[in-house]
């Protein structure tokens, strides 16, 4: 899962919130080294929206932090959304590098005279979804009023929350037509795409532009498909998923993947093996679960077959290989 680097580095820097967790937060940051610009596993992001939920409890709260975003302290995407010429050069960002600073991903379509901009998590997002909806709806909102000069009369938005919901800020309230869709879509008048930015700056949106195909780049590179592959098998808290299911998270086929494979030298049964081993011995390492319930939690329904696949992956069985750790520590 891409990280919202945007809520690391604004909460970090600046905002209102306790001291005691902004501080937790920075630790959690400055303990992600180098590469936690691009990619973060689905713990570490949540280990951070639990240090921020005596914040993002509060809706009312999370729809001001969307408002007073500082862009310049985030990244160039959200630059590149203030600076650019007109309303379609907005959409155009956000369709195209949304997905490298938050969960969501995002697309355009022209229904009935209206343009909808839609947000869409993935199917395992279990992050605080009412957070990203206040913080991308208050944010954008602000930026067609303030930066492109559309009425507010002419935007509207659909939200996944509902309209009982005490996540539901009194701001939100006040612009959403419809609760309980099945994505954040905020819609305006199909007049409004040719709208000016009146502080339109070709030289620094252009810069910034330049950034996020740089950052773009980076993130296509970072990690080969069988490592992006290896790290949502790991990740998955029961069994590992299909390669449909794992397809469906990469936003790709299963022929894709597959093919991707064969370019890598391996194959997804391959990595899906070599997850269940990894995770069975750390199971027969450092918990006290039978060799039978572990073999179900790695994704063998016949214990019997996985103590013949870990005799051969390991030259012992699951039994000697537990009592050799334990007797060598």
């Amino acid at each position: 899962m891409q990280e919202p680097i945007f809520l690391f580095e604004a909460v970090v820097k600046s905002f209102d919130v306790p001291e005691s967790v902004r501080l937790k937060c920075e630790n959690l940051v400055n303990s992600l080294g180098k590469n936690s610009s691009y990619i973060s596993n689905s713990k570490t992001l949540f280990d951070f929206y639990n240090l921020l939920i005596p914040c993002i409890d509060d809706p009312d709260w999370c729809w001001r932090y969307g408002e007073q975003i500082n862009a310049c302290d985030i990244d160039y995407a959200w630059i590149a959304l203030i600076t650019g010429k007109s309303v379609s050069e907005l959409l155009y960002i956000y369709c195209t590098y949304s997905s490298l600073y938050t969960p969501f991903t995002a697309s355009y379509e022209l229904v009935a005279g209206k343009l909808q901009l839609k947000f869409n998590a993935p199917d395992n997002f279990y992050g605080q979804t009412w957070f990203h909806v206040h913080v991308i709806t208050a944010y954008t909102v602000n930026i067609l009023k303030e930066t492109f000069g559309v009425n507010v009369e002419d935007i509207s938005v659909s939200v996944p929350l509902s309209i009982k919901s005490d996540l539901t800020s009194i701001k939100l309230r006040e612009c959403c037509e419809q609760y309980n869709a099945n994505s954040l879509t905020i819609s305006l008048s199909a007049g409004c795409l040719n709208n000016r930015n009146s502080k339109y700056n070709p030289i620094v949106y252009n810069r910034a532009i330049e950034e996020c195909k740089n950052v773009a780049a980076i993130h296509e590179t970072s990690e080969s498909t069988s490592e992006k592959i290896l790290a949502i098998l790991t990740d998955a808290s029961e069994c590992p998923p299909s390669l449909d299911e794992v397809a469906k998270r990469l936003n790709t086929s299963a022929r894709s993947i597959r093919r991707k494979m064969l370019e890598e030298n391996t194959s997804f049964k391959k990595l899906s093996n070599d997850c269940k081993f990894n995770r069975s011995c750390q199971f027969l390492k450092y918990s006290k679960l039978s060799v039978e319930n572990i073999a179900h939690r790695v994704g063998y329904s016949c214990p019997s077959n996985f103590r013949r696949a870990f005799i051969k992956k390991y030259g012992l069985s699951p039994s000697a290989y537990r009592k050799q750790f334990l007797d060598d520590s």
